[in-house]
């Protein structure tokens, strides 16, 4: 409980007064807890004790030698483990457990209502065919089964209806077993609930964990103009001595790259520097990017930039390059509707290794050249959501991993109106290189510009243009194709066209089948079509290929997957190639293994080739471990390469890297090892490697970055990479005056969980309340939460429910969490009758309304009654009890209470709550708004009144009948509907779109509850329809206790 928590005594009701209580009056209250803790634990105890052992094994409790009139309360749960919200309670009657019949009913959400003045029940369960009839006098049941007689065990009490396990499990052809070693009930139907299949679809959605979209509101991030940017700098010093021959030679280079708001944009550097050339590669790139297409004015652009850019990827024309231009599109970065490949491609540091996965998938290796670009060309899009994973290793032991995600959305086809893609660039032109290529072409403009529209229901038409000069001459293609759904399939056809009638020609088609993904591409080059050579007495050829990947239905690990591949070329000079894979890859326990087979056959001679690679990765006694191996099986059967590595952890900062290699032809073994320390400002790594030809080297390898952290003091230091993605500042602190800043009084929290859901993974504040995420993947939305259970006080809670943020590369996103104290209210509810004591309602749902008009706390009452609301934040709250337990269980409700809970704390304990038994209530319901209504009425000014109350006076299933409905109301209670204003004239009002009902709805701005709730019971003794609507300006208002008058 926290330390500086008020407490409330309220005795009675509304008009209590609170006090302040001593630190032993506070330690009473806390005996007093426990001492209804030990009652409840008590019980639980004397139930055990006296259970059968067919109860305690969980068997049918149908018989059991509990003690009669032993009251018991069970969770219940549905099969897979799917718990309800609401419990049943429980009575032993002739050795048999007797279930309520009203909290059965109320658990499963059974559509039965229930008449206890006629001892009756009526309604239909699972399906609407499925009947059920209830009657206790005439002592019959009749389900979709058939006509039960009731049994004599089947007894009416406590204005409810109690029937034995057995029979409801008879009546129902449910299976219910209870276990009653922990008070559970499990309830398995013959065929899902309704309430089952939506908790199931509930719980897939939350299973998705953090590949789940993001759902909190999305804040802006206005660009600056000028800002500090990221920056990474890693430098290589490294020794060579050759074999024997005593030459050696040394060599140092540096790389810094730098990315940061800039001009409303973002500006990334990338410079290359040696001990030789001095500064010897610049690359340079300012770009803007928006979700939106709100860029360059009416080009509508989602992004834009200049200096060293991506060219756009073209179809049939796999290839892309980086050069110096500009590029405008309006292409979402993260979606592809059409395209059957793609290009992955990126920045990273030369001399590291990236590798492409498809999941577990080895699908490409690449080292980084000296440029710092990679591109992973003609990567094949299934027609699903296409996850890559993108490894990259460091010459230091760096390991970085990058999700890509590349969805296929055949659903979506067609739906997102017209795209274009263009960029104008100069071959081989960069910002700065100190050396030219001496090509006659360098420095020529090169076009490509690709437009896409939908031209009907599922399918979409493409244009594209590429205009280059290839050995000094001009090549001008041209591209034409149609992407389509035909049933489940999606096919793309491509056209192209050069300046000299050369074309090239593609057909895709794509399919899932289960979990199986296929894939297959015919395509067509002719003989000296400009792509290919610069279209210079070059030989066209002919590729059919067919892809598949998906889960084995086998149990050999976890999620063992397989990918098959079948290729055939044949070039018009009537060579041919064909070319087949099988590869299988799984994981067991700490392990995951790749198994790669590939056969290649000719009709030119040469020998056929067969061979298989494996790979495994994975942790063995707390060290990662890497094996991998290529064997030839054709045309000669041996080993060609294995290499072994194994990293070891010496402390939480410092690792050893040991490698090795052993290749068979040519024969040489190679060893080496690293070590790397992570100084927490730098990233440290000397290495040395030596093979069985006499060759070392020695190197000495560091990598830093640093931010500027605006919340902190000054920079931050980072021993990795940094650059090329995004960071987000979270200030964490306790808010004791609840103004949500931070301000004298107020203190920093430290060790506190910070996650962003989709995107950044998990940070804990220092001393200072601070956690600073730096490798958050630009444009990639994610939720930002803070874990409320890492908080140290148990009555901590976030004062904000966060937001979700869109990356951009080299900004810091800053966000703050107050945190406040809660507070905690309980009580008793009771039903008073016109004689005799009250009597205390259990498994009736109470709410707390916030002043927005939504639940912000539930509490159902136990077996005595007793309600609890714990961890309530602080604010002013409605206190109702639930409309529909008020119908069911035949009482009226006392108006809604206002309830405060202060920031210092405040605990109310002792707050019973009275409603009347037997007495009609007045219907009435809290609302958080009329967003539903007032968006299907949109030619309705709503602004111009803002009602505190509404009187619905129900739905109706015309315009007309709604019309002479209103009209027999105002004409002959004029006095009662007196001051109120229809909110939608019948001749304007529009049907629910799922009812089909027009809602009768009168507004009120003056007036107050009281006012509002004696209209309504005036109009129900008159027999007409009513329920009181409390809209969010009075529930506010009434939550501060003020009379929401007009």
């Amino acid at each position: 409980m926290a330390e500086n928590a008020a407490l409330a005594k309220v005795a009675g009701g509304a008009d209590s007064q609170e006090e302040s209580f001593t630190q032993t009056e506070r330690l009473s209250f806390a005996k007093e807890f426990l001492t209804r803790m030990r009652r409840g634990f008590a019980t639980a105890d004397k139930f055990l004790q006296n259970a059968s052992p067919a109860t305690k094994s969980g068997g049918s409790s149908a018989q059991n030698i509990l003690p009669e009139g032993e009251q018991l309360l069970f969770e219940v749960y549905l099969p897979r483990r799917l718990k309800l919200d609401n419990l049943i309670f429980g009575r032993v009657k002739g050795q048999r457990i007797a279930l309520s019949l009203k909290d059965f009913v109320a658990a499963l959400d059974l559509p039965i209502t229930m008449n206890m003045q006629t001892q009756t029940a009526q309604g239909w369960y699972i399906r609407e065919n499925k009947l059920f009839d209830f009657n206790l006098n005439t002592k019959i049941a009749r389900s979709d089964l058939g006509e039960f007689t009731i049994s004599e065990s089947v007894f009416s009490e406590d204005e409810d209806i109690f029937v034995p396990v057995d029979e409801l499990a008879r009546w129902f052809d449910f299976k219910i077993e209870v276990l009653a070693s922990s008070l559970q009930m499990v309830i398995k139907p013959s065929q899902d609930l309704p309430l089952q299949e939506r908790l199931e679809r509930e719980r897939k959605l939350a299973g998705k964990g953090n590949s789940r979209e993001p759902q909190l509101p999305l804040r802006p991030e206005p660009r600056q103009l000028i800002d500090v940017p990221f920056v990474n700098v890693a430098t290589s010093s490294r020794y060579n001595r050759e074999g024997d021959s005593n030459q050696s030679n040394t060599r140092h280079t540096a790389s810094v790259s730098t990315a940061g708001d800039f001009a409303y944009g973002t500006l990334s550097t990338q410079t290359q520097l040696n001990d030789k050339d001095q500064i010897s590669n610049i690359w340079m790139n300012y770009k803007q990017e928006s979700p939106d297409p709100n860029l360059l004015g009416p080009l509508k652009a989602k992004r834009f930039e200049i200096g060293d850019v991506i060219q756009p990827r073209l179809p049939i024309d796999a290839q892309v390059r980086r050069e110096l231009g500009a590029r405008i599109s309006n292409v979402d970065p993260l979606r592809n509707y059409t395209n059957p490949s793609t290009a992955i491609t990126g920045r990273a540091f030369s001399g590291w290794d990236v590798e492409l996965y498809r999941g577990n998938q080895f699908l490409g290796y690449q080292r980084i050249g000296d440029d710092g670009f990679y591109a992973f060309n003609d990567v094949i899009l299934f027609g699903t959501e296409n996850i890559f994973r993108v490894v990259f290793y460091g010459p230091q032991g760096e390991i970085r991993e990058e999700e890509v995600s590349i969805p296929v959305d055949i659903s979506r086809i067609a739906e997102g109106g017209s795209v274009y893609d263009v960029s104008l660039t100069f071959d081989n032109k960069q910002t700065y290189r100190k050396f030219d290529f001496n090509d006659e072409d360098e420095g020529s403009p090169a076009l490509l510009a690709l437009y896409e529209k939908p031209i009907a229901p599922g399918t979409v038409g493409s244009l594209g243009l590429r205009s280059s000069e290839q050995n000094g001459e001009r090549n001008n293609v041209a591209y034409g194709g149609v992407s389509t759904l035909l049933g489940e399939t999606l096919v793309n056809a491509n056209l192209s066209l050069d300046d000299e009638a050369d074309f090239a020609s593609e057909l895709v088609a794509r399919r899932n089948i289960g979990s199986h993904d296929l894939y297959t591409t015919v395509r067509y080059f002719s003989d000296n079509y400009d792509t290919i050579n610069g279209g210079n007495d070059t030989a066209g050829f002919l590729n059919a290929r067919i892809n598949a990947n998906g889960a084995l239905p086998i149990g050999l690990g976890h999620r063992p997957n397989y990918t098959a591949s079948a290729s055939y070329n044949l070039t018009n000079e009537g060579n041919s190639t064909t070319d087949t894979s099988l590869g299988f890859n799984t994981a067991y326990k700490n392990f995951t293994f790749n198994e790669q087979l590939n056969y290649t056959t000719t009709n030119t001679g040469a020998d056929d080739r067969l061979n298989n690679t494996t790979s495994i990765t994975g942790v063995f006694a707390g060290d990662r471990v890497r094996l991998l191996s290529d064997y030839q099986i054709k045309p000669d059967n041996k080993l060609s390469r294995v290499v072994a590595s194994y990293n070891h952890d010496f402390t939480r900062d410092l690792e050893m890297d040991i490698e090795l290699e052993r290749r068979i032809d040519p024969s040489i073994t190679e060893a080496s090892a690293q070590l790397n320390w992570q100084a927490g400002w730098a990233r440290i790594s000397p290495s040395i490697r030596y093979n069985t030809e006499n060759d070392f080297f020695a190197g000495l390898n560091t990598n830093f970055g640093f931010a500027r952290d605006p919340q902190g003091s000054g920079i931050k230091m980072f021993d990795r990479n940094i650059t090329g993605n995004g960071a987000m500042s979270v200030f964490v602190f306790l808010d004791v005056n609840g103004d949500g800043q931070f301000n004298q009084g107020d203190e920093p929290l430290k060790d506190v969980s910070v996650r962003a859901l989709q995107n950044g993974g998990r940070q804990v504040t220092d001393e200072n309340g601070l956690a600073f995420f730096y490798q958050v993947q630009e444009l990639r939305r994610t939720d930002i939460i803070l874990e409320e259970e890492s908080l140290k006080d148990p009555y901590w809670i976030s004062g904000f429910d966060g937001v979700s943020i869109l990356p951009r590369e080299g900004y810091v996103a800053e966000l703050q969490y107050p945190v406040h104290i809660a507070g905690e209210m309980d009580g008793t509810l009771f039903a008073r009758k016109n004689s005799g004591k009250p009597v205390a309602l259990r498994n009736i749902p109470i709410h707390l309304y916030n002043g927005d008009g939504e639940i912000e706390k539930t509490a159902i009452t136990d077996i005595g009654g007793f309600y609890l609301f714990d961890r309530v934040p602080p604010g002013r709250y409605l206190l109702v009890v639930d409309q529909k337990a008020a119908g069911s269980n035949n009482f009226a409700r006392p108006k809604p209470e206002p309830i405060e809970i202060g920031y210092e704390g405040t605990i109310i304990y002792g707050h019973d709550v009275y409603v009347d038994a037997g007495e009609k209530d007045i219907p009435s319901t809290v609302l958080a708004g009329l967003q539903d209504y007032k968006s299907r009425h949109p030619h309705i000014d709503f602004e111009q009144a803002n009602y505190n109350i509404a009187l619905n006076l129900g739905e109706y299933n015309s315009q007309l009948l709604m019309s002479t409905v209103w009209y027999r109301l105002h004409t002959r209670y004029r006095q009662i509907l007196s001051g109120g204003q229809l909110m939608v004239l019948p001749e304007h009002s529009y049907a629910d779109v799922k009812t089909g009902k027009h809602t009768l709805r009168v507004g009120f701005l003056g007036g107050d509850i009281d006012d509002a709730y004696n209209r309504c019971q005036a109009l129900i003794a008159r027999e007409i329809s009513c329920t009181v609507e409390v809209l969010p300006a009075a529930a506010k208002k009434l939550a501060m206790g003020e009379k929401p008058r007009g």
